[in-house]
């Protein structure tokens, strides 16, 4: 009898610590699953660093939940913390080796860090999987974006080809007479009046290798040939070779480059140059670019009545481009030149000039844009003119105007309209013209 009255007591104390350890339990389950619900409602609201607190202090208590670990993970991924969110979501795959949300935040966490080799395998083994269109479109995105980066070599460019009319293909001067001083006469304007239309094409292509993330190795190639449908003397070609290397830092990028052209005018190999084009850009903010440039060129005349004409060639680039808002944007330049004979006495080499262009590009859409342009050059020669005894001083007005449209992605037309009126001291040299273009681009 004794012994079934202390079993009985036995099994009643038992039934209450039982009873006491469940209610425990029971309470910090529900005051887990209300902290977890108050952290997912910060993270919801994008209030990241008070829902990355409350998962971090869930976590000490909660080592391997999924829920708390993805979010702390997520939470941690907002604040860059990147280590700490990449170890949370490692923690989940040791449990779930197959969590298909962990393996894309680890491998979006890899391709931020630079690690594009362990990205690209995460992308790669996820495609395999039924995911969602949305999801699979962004994978492909980012398998874009590591080929990208982890690519060494570039080569892209553009082919173009159209029509023109020029209606002074002579420059011929707006006088009908010229009165020359040195004799004391008055000459007939002899040049005809002649306009005509024209066929030319261009071929761009540009070659890039990536040496560092901060160097490029550059190759530029360009071809161009114009036929005047009305004098084939008048034809051109032309061919030019730009290597150069360009170092960033930050918001600075030089570009160190050397070039050389061939020239061919009247079908005859005219002439030939050579010499440097450093640059300098500056991103002064999202809205603002500067940048400098200096030429250096040798010019080497190949017709041998030509070869007094040698001379060496200088300019000095300012320049400058300013988003103004989404449809326009603005880009001056202020150009300095000045060219020298290397030998002889002939008058009309020697020059110092400045000159100053605007151009505003409006996007009308996506597709279409406008763009007008004004340019003035103020030109004086250093030598006086054996002829008319003066030196001359030329100022050239362009006004013009062009327009863009994207068939697509590859394909651009472009329409140039363009009044050239050259004003100068000698008559023979006062001239004006008009000139218009169609033209089809496509990129490559």
């Amino acid at each position: 009898m004794k012994k079934s009255i202390l079993l009985i007591f036995g099994l009643l104390s038992l039934n209450a610590q039982t009873t006491t350890t469940l209610n425990n339990q029971s309470n910090q389950n529900i005051n887990k699953n209300h902290k977890y619900e108050v952290g997912y409602s910060f993270y919801k609201n994008k209030n990241y660093e008070v829902a990355y607190e409350i998962f971090n202090a869930l976590f000490k208590n909660n080592l391997e939940d999924k829920q708390i670990n993805f979010y702390l993970g997520r939470s941690a991924f907002e604040l860059k913390k990147y280590d700490e969110s990449y170890s949370a979501y490692e923690r989940i795959l040791i449990k779930y080796p197959n969590e298909n949300r962990a393996k894309l935040e680890l491998a979006r966490i890899d391709f931020i860090q630079g690690r594009y080799k362990n990205s690209k395998k995460l992308f790669l083994e996820l495609k395999k999987q039924n995911l969602p269109k949305n999801v699979q479109i962004n994978i492909d995105t980012y398998l874009s974006k590591i080929k990208k980066k982890t690519q060494k070599s570039f080569i892209n460019g553009i082919y173009m080809f159209g029509l023109g009319y020029d209606s002074n293909i002579n420059n011929r001067a707006t006088s009908d007479t010229f009165y020359i001083p040195s004799n004391s006469l008055t000459f007939t304007n002899t040049t005809q009046d002649e306009n005509s239309a024209n066929i030319y094409g261009a071929l761009f292509l540009n070659h890039k290798y990536q040496y560092k993330d901060n160097i490029t190795i550059k190759n530029d190639f360009l071809v161009y040939a114009k036929a005047i449908l009305k004098d084939s003397s008048k034809n051109i070609g032309f061919i030019s070779y730009i290597p150069s290397v360009v170092v960033s830092h930050d918001n600075i990028s030089i570009k160190y480059g050397v070039f050389i052209d061939f020239l061919r005018y009247d079908n005859t190999y005219y002439m030939n140059s050579y010499g440097i084009n450093p640059k300098l850009s500056y991103i002064y903010s999202s809205k603002t670019v500067f940048g400098i440039g200096f030429k250096y060129k040798n010019k080497n005349n190949k017709i041998d009545t030509n070869k007094k004409r040698d001379s060496v060639y200088k300019s000095l680039n300012l320049n400058m481009m300013n988003i103004l808002n989404p449809k326009y944007t603005l880009i001056s330049n202020l150009d300095f030149e000045n060219e020298n004979k290397k030998s002889g006495i002939l008058s009309n080499i020697d020059y110092d000039s400045k000159a100053i262009s605007l151009l505003i590009k409006y996007k009308y859409s996506k597709i279409f844009s406008i763009n007008p342009h004004v340019f003035y050059k103020y030109k004086k020669y250093k030598d006086t003119n054996t002829i008319y005894l003066k030196k001359q001083e030329d100022k050239e007005y362009i006004y013009s105007i062009n327009t863009l449209y994207s068939f697509s992605n590859s394909w651009i037309n472009k329409i140039d309209i363009s009044h050239t009126n050259v004003k100068s001291n000698l008559d023979s040299n006062t001239y004006k013209k008009n000139t218009i273009s169609i033209s089809f681009m496509k990129r490559f």
